[in-house]
C-alpha cells in the first residue's frame, strides 16, 4: 500500500505540522508529573543569579505560567492593578500559537476580571468580566511581570506581590474555588526543558494522534491538512506505530522533520549591524506550521514583535568576538535611545551557555529601568562594557567576564520602526 519516498515525505509533513501540538502535550505531561495543578499560576519566586542553571535568564521580568483545561468549563482570571509596571499574559493555544495578550499594551494596567472560554462555549458573560475566547480547550498562559530594579529587594518584592494577584477559578461557583499563584525557585526552568523529539521515535506519531483527540485543529486550512494526513494513517485516536506497513517509515520521517525544522534560521541582521533579531512573528494569529515549530523548538512562548523584540550580538563593530580582555562602549546618539512604549534593557551573558556573570556590583543588566543611568546633555547615552570599574561614576557600567560574552537587548512594546527594521542599535565599539 505504502511506497517509500512519497510516504516518508508525507509523514515528514505531518510531523512538522503537528510538532507544536506534540511539544505542548509533552510540556503539559511534564507539568502534571512535577506537581503543577491545572488552573493555577506557578511563578519563579527568586530572580536568576550566576548560580542559576538557566540558559539566557531574564532579570528584568518575573515569569509565571498556568495550564488551563477549558474542557472542564469556563475559568475566571483576576489580574491586579500594576500601576505603571509592565506586565503581559501571553495566551497560547494547544498548538503553541499565540492567540492574544492580556496586559499593559492590550488591556491596560488597571485591575480586571476576564472570563476564559473554550471552543463551543455558550453562556452569559457576567457583569464586570471581559471574555477571552480560546480556540482550543488546552490553554497555556505565560506571564511576565516587570522588575524595575533587580538590585532592590523591595522592588523585587513588589513584583512578586503583584503576581500574587493572578487568581484563577472556575466560573461555576465563582467567586468560590479560586486559587492564587504558587511560587517556587525554579518553577519555569524545570517544567520547560528542551524536549528531544527525535528520541521519541515511532511513538511521536502515536502521541500526535492521541493529542488530536482532545485538541482538534481550529483553522479551516489546518483541518484540511489533517484530512489529507488520514491517507497515511495519521488522525485522532490512531496508532501509527502499530501499523505494520507504516511503521518502517516513521523514524526516518521524524528525523527528517526535526532536521528540516532545526535548519530554519529565523534570525536576521538588524539594519546591517552586528545585532541579530527576529521579527517574523509580528502579531498574534496563525503561523506557517514550520515557522511555528521552529520558534517553539527549544521552549514555548516566543513573543510576538508587537509585544517585545529581542536582539543579540556576540560581536564588536569590527566583527570580532566580544571578549573581556577589551573595553567597549555602546554609544546611543541623541535621538537614538531604543524607541519603546514600556522599557528596554541590555543583559550581558558569558559564553558559551548564556549564563549571568558574577561581578563585584551584582549588576547583570542595564537599561531604562535603571534610575541611576546617566545621559548626556544632548540626550545621548554611553554604556561602558569592561571588566574593571571605570574611572569616576560607574552608573553606566556593565561588568564583563574574562572570556567571550554576548549582549541581549530586550525591547518591550517596541515602536513600529523597531518592528519594521528601521531602527538600528549601536554596535559595541572597542574603547
Amino acid at each position: 500500500m505504502f511506497n517509500s519516498k512519497p510516504t516518508v515525505d508525507a509523514l515528514k509533513d505531518a510531523a512538522i505540522w503537528g510538532m507544536t501540538l506534540v511539544l505542548s502535550d509533552g510540556y503539559f505531561r511534564l507539568a502534571r508529573e512535577t506537581g503543577v495543578r491545572t488552573g493555577r499560576f506557578h511563578f519563579d519566586s527568586v530572580l536568576p543569579t550566576p548560580a542559576s542553571a538557566v540558559y539566557g535568564p531574564n532579570v528584568e521580568t518575573i515569569y509565571a505560567f498556568a495550564w488551563i483545561d477549558l474542557a472542564d468549563g469556563a475559568q475566571v482570571l483576576d489580574v491586579p492593578d500594576t500601576g505603571e509596571r509592565y506586565y503581559s499574559l501571553q495566551m497560547i493555544d494547544a498548538y503553541l500559537q499565540t492567540i492574544g495578550y492580556i496586559g499593559s499594551r492590550t488591556t491596560g494596567t488597571a485591575a480586571r476580571t476576564f472570563l476564559l472560554t473554550g471552543p463551543g462555549w455558550s453562556g452569559q458573560v457576567p457583569a464586570g468580566m471581559t471574555r477571552f475566547e480560546s480556540p482550543t480547550n488546552l490553554l497555556f498562559v505565560l506571564g511576565r511581570m516587570q522588575v524595575c530594579d533587580a538590585q532592590d529587594p523591595v522592588d523585587v518584592g513588589l513584583s512578586m506581590a503583584l503576581i500574587d494577584g493572578l487568581v484563577l477559578g472556575p466560573l461555576a461557583g465563582y467567586p468560590e474555588g479560586r486559587s492564587g499563584p504558587l511560587g517556587e525557585p525554579d518553577a519555569t526552568s524545570r517544567r520547560f526543558p528542551t524536549l528531544d523529539l527525535a528520541a521519541m521515535g515511532a511513538a511521536y506519531f502515536d502521541r500526535l494522534c492521541d493529542a488530536l483527540v482532545g485538541q482538534p485543529p481550529w483553522l479551516a486550512d489546518e483541518r484540511a491538512r489533517l484530512r489529507r494526513f488520514a491517507d497515511i494513517g495519521i488522525g485522532p485516536g490512531l496508532q501509527p506505530s502499530r501499523n505494520r506497513e507504516l511503521a518502517p517509515y516513521l523514524q526516518v520521517a521524524l528525523r527528517e522533520a526535526v532536521a528540516e525544522v532545526s535548519s530554519l534560521n529565523p534570525m536576521a541582521p538588524l539594519c546591517g549591524t552586528q545585532w541579530i533579531t527576529n521579527t517574523n512573528v509580528r502579531d498574534a494569529g496563525p503561523l506557517d506550521p514550520k515557522l511555528r515549530a521552529r520558534m517553539s523548538l527549544y521552549a514555548p512562548g516566543f513573543h510576538c514583535a508587537v509585544e517585545a523584540v529581542y536582539a543579540n550580538t556576540a560581536n564588536a563593530a569590527d566583527g570580532s568576538p566580544l571578549t573581556g580582555d577589551k573595553n567597549y562602549r555602546l554609544h546611543f546618539a541623541p535621538g537614538g535611545i531604543p524607541p519603546v512604549g514600556a522599557f528596554w534593557s541590555i543583559t550581558l551573558y558569558a559564553m558559551p551557555g548564556m549564563r549571568l556573570v558574577a561581578n563585584p556590583i551584582d549588576r547583570y543588566a542595564i537599561g531604562s529601568n535603571f534610575a541611576a543611568l546617566e545621559y548626556g546633555a544632548d540626550g545621548s547615552l554611553e554604556i561602558l562594557l569592561q571588566g574593571e570599574p571605570p574611572e569616576g561614576n560607574a552608573s553606566n557600567w556593565l561588568p564583563t567576564p574574562p572570556g567571550k560574552f554576548m549582549l541581549s537587548c530586550r525591547l518591550y512594546h517596541p515602536n513600529p520602526e523597531v518592528i519594521e527594521g528601521r531602527y538600528s542599535l549601536p554596535d559595541p565599539a572597542e574603547a
